[in-house]
């Protein structure tokens, strides 16, 4: 059966997973890491869209990321294929590195959006990984804190968000990742898992819904359009096709 199209529009924003193949390690050492992010942000650059937020673990990663007018589906092929040629060679392996198709959550921003940047920062502290968020090496957390430079990294969006004074949004951001005041109402994994295609209230979706039909709804043809790239494919007047043939 044919997949469906991921709905794209510019300016939406995604929730995306890449993991192992198989549950497999996809980083062997920090060097692997710090290519992965060079990848990263040569994409941001190359097809122009804005990384909200990231996370490296062991044998996955999540972003959450807004595109422009290039489709999600190149951005991710990109930094996929290029990280696997990357890492077969180092390895000296072949074959698939990643599981599949990647995984990918439309988000309604206003509503999810910051939901989804504590979830991904929270990662490595859910999976026991580290005892603080500032530990953490591999996310995008830390440049939030001003710990780390991440220059390709759009963090205006979630502290605009978050307040309007400059001087709060790092307290409200810290609230935001280890405050109990803003657990999860949605579990990002089990939706990403599940293939769910969006994350959003009934009227996001109906307008997503109405967006895909139309990109869905073929033009149609006119054949005064028709004759007129037929005569120049071929070089003919069109007076020409119209006409008698002598027999």
């Amino acid at each position: 059966m044919a997949r469906k199209p991921r709905v794209h529009f510019p300016g939406a924003y995604y929730h995306v997973m890449l993991r192992g193949n198989g549950g497999m390690p996809i980083f062997a050492d920090d060097s692997d890491r710090r290519f992965f992010l060079e990848l990263v942000e040569e994409s941001v650059t190359r097809f122009e869209y804005r990384m909200h937020a990231f996370c490296l673990m062991t044998n996955h990663v999540h972003f959450a990321l807004q595109v422009g007018e290039i489709l999600l589906s190149k951005i991710i092929q990109n930094i996929s294929f290029r990280y696997t040629r990357y890492f077969n060679k180092r390895q000296k392996r072949i074959g698939h590195l990643f599981q599949g198709r990647y995984k990918a959550l439309l988000v309604d921003a206003d509503s999810y959006l910051l939901q989804l940047v504590r979830y991904i920062h929270r990662n490595p502290l859910q999976a026991n990984m580290v005892k603080t968020l500032n530990d953490y090496r591999w996310s995008s957390h830390r440049a939030y804190f001003g710990l780390a430079r991440t220059n390709w990294l759009t963090k205006a969006t979630i502290l605009n968000m978050l307040s309007t004074n400059k001087t709060r949004q790092i307290l409200k951001y810290r609230q935001l990742v280890e405050g109990i005041q803003f657990a999860e109402s949605i579990d990002f994994e089990i939706s990403i898992q599940k293939s769910f295609s969006a994350i959003c209230d009934d009227q996001f979706m109906l307008r997503i819904l109405s967006l895909q039909s139309k990109q869905q709804r073929k033009p149609p043809i006119i054949l005064s359009d028709l004759v007129k790239h037929v005569c120049e494919y071929y070089r003919v007047e069109e007076k020409k096709l119209s006409a008698k043939i002598k027999c």
